[in-house]
């Protein structure tokens, strides 16, 4: 090793470890990388690969994505500015974009992004994977993928070799790492045998005409990760019939409604779930005399060969229906066919439940003892989420909210409640809108009741204030589903002690009861994580 390889070693390691290590944040590592940039030419290339590499924008709605150290985090207010301050040199060290915004009541205007990395494509090609989650956006503007290939569509005819085409002069939609598809006339048009696809997500809500899908299947050769977000866009993928060689992530979302046929295992032949890694599956079904969510749970349980890779799951009641006849075949998965799931993914790291988010109903029951031998069955699984605990299986299994939150009589416990009832009543005071700007706890009542009356008008509504409060810390996007997190928790400071009174109380012998020895098994229960 060279004395010039020692010193970029030892810069890298600075810029790399060193001063993350110093930041508290990693906004305050980002501004002070940017700083370090100007010291010196070898110094601005280091920062610059680490600072270029993967940018997030966000908005006001989206502050709680800013936990992780090895992104860019960007404002949207500041979006412009970034856009003109991109040089041709910075922008071949992106390797990813994501926009975490909602343009909902802000309009937000993405076009001069898109346009300046299209200039940029046009003198090179240079690989990006470039997701948008602002769905308003895209529903009332067009996608990045739609923006550059206005002009390069290659319409296949009915009788057209697929193979014929894989000649053709690539585009710039070619740099794209994932597609978004929005319509089903795209599938038919776009180059989808791109070497470069790596990820592909159709959200398809309407159809608009006929459309022709090609005879022959098409071959999709580095295709890694599938997101079929909802129904039409999974009819039109079973419609394509492509060939996944590669496939390790797939999402399919699927309604039986009463004009669509049944969810049909033997449908998804082209997808070999015993490679996959991720399996995100969110159906549900509408009609009383069918069971077409536990048959294909038992096909995909039979389906079975010796060695699995599944490492993350996730189970969905889709749109959350609440119908009768759907939330008894969930019931019936988590009670009864789980253990022979388990018994072919043994090496499940991750599972994420989500059932009935809206609506407490504790008439379709789960059994909770078997649940937990199901899950026992994993030795290693470090993260199971049950999103809807307090709406479904806290009733169903008949936890009140009284036992999760006056189990324990430990001192700490004590003074958590006397803050809990007077918070309550400020509440109270305020005609309960929940703001605590101007609040301050009177130690001098400290002595207030060990016990939390949750018949008081005033103590129930807190309580569902509070509830209320870990379930928002849920965010399910209806796009590139696996390409974010689910949970993203809240660094609130004022409510950050209630945790403790959950956490003392009956949910954590919940918890200690899932994990049986497992010690590394970190259970959320609705957005409270032990």
């Amino acid at each position: 090793m060279n004395l010039n390889s020692m010193y970029t070693d030892l810069l890298e390691s600075i810029i790399n470890r060193q001063l993350r290590d110093i930041s508290s944040t990693p906004c305050e590592y980002q501004s002070t990388l940017a700083s370090v940039a100007k010291t010196s030419r070898l110094f601005n290339d280091l920062a610059n690969a680490r600072l270029y590499r993967d940018i997030v924008v966000y908005d006001d709605d989206n502050k709680s994505i800013v936990e992780n150290d090895n992104c860019t985090y960007i404002h949207i207010n500041q979006l412009g500015k970034f856009v003109e301050s991109l040089t041709y040199q910075n922008f071949l060290k992106i390797r990813s974009i994501e926009l975490h915004c909602k343009s909902n009541f802000s309009k937000y205007d993405y076009s001069a992004l898109y346009e300046k990395i299209g200039d940029f494509w046009t003198h090179t090609q240079h690989n990006i994977e470039f997701i948008n989650f602002d769905i308003d956006n895209i529903r009332r503007n067009q996608t990045i993928l739609q923006f550059l290939s206005k002009d390069c569509y290659e319409i296949m005819e009915e009788n057209d070799e697929v193979e014929s085409c894989v000649g053709s002069k690539p585009s710039k939609v070619w740099n794209l790492t994932n597609w978004s598809v929005l319509a089903a006339q795209e599938l038919t048009s776009l180059p989808l045998w791109s070497p470069n696809l790596k990820t592909l997500d159709l959200f398809i809500e309407t159809i608009i005409g006929d459309v022709q899908f090609p005879m022959q299947r098409v071959k999709i050769p580095n295709l890694e990760q599938l997101n079929l977000n909802t129904t039409l866009s999974t009819q039109c993928f079973l419609s394509l019939n492509p060939e996944v060689p590669n496939l390790q992530k797939v999402s399919i979302s699927y309604s039986h409604s009463f004009n669509k046929p049944p969810i049909n295992f033997n449908d998804y032949q082209m997808v070999d779930f015993d490679k996959l890694t991720d399996l995100e599956l969110k159906f549900n079904c509408l009609h009383s005399d069918c069971s077409c969510i536990n048959e294909f749970y038992h096909e995909l349980s039979q389906n079975s060969h010796h060695f699995t890779k599944l490492k993350n799951l996730s189970i969905v009641n889709h749109n959350s229906k609440n119908h009768v006849r759907n939330l008894e075949q969930y019931a019936f998965l988590l009670s009864s066919q789980l253990s022979d799931l388990f018994n072919k993914f043994t090496s499940l790291e991750y599972i994420y439940i989500r059932i009935n988010e809206f609506v407490k109903n504790d008439t379709c029951k789960i059994d909770w003892n078997s649940f937990n031998k199901s899950i026992q069955m994993l030795p290693s699984l470090r993260k199971l989420i049950i999103a809807d605990f307090f709406n479904w299986w806290a009733p169903s299994i008949q936890l009140t909210r009284t036992l999760m939150v006056n189990t324990c009589t430990c001192q700490k416990c004590h003074t958590i409640k006397s803050l809990f009832q007077q918070m309550a009543a400020y509440d109270e005071d305020n005609h309960y809108t929940h703001n605590f700007d101007n609040y301050c706890f009177d130690s001098t009542q400290i002595m207030m009741p060990n016990h939390i009356d949750l018949v008081k008008k005033a103590n129930s509504k807190f309580m569902s204030y509070l509830i209320n409060h870990y379930k928002s810390q849920f965010h399910e996007s209806i796009i590139y589903s696996m390409s974010a997190s689910y949970f993203r928790e809240h660094d609130n400071q004022l409510l950050s002690p209630f945790k403790t009174l959950f956490m003392h109380g009956q949910l954590r012998l919940l918890a200690s009861s899932l994990k049986r020895g497992n010690t590394h098994l970190k259970v959320n229960f609705g957005g409270i994580s032990i």
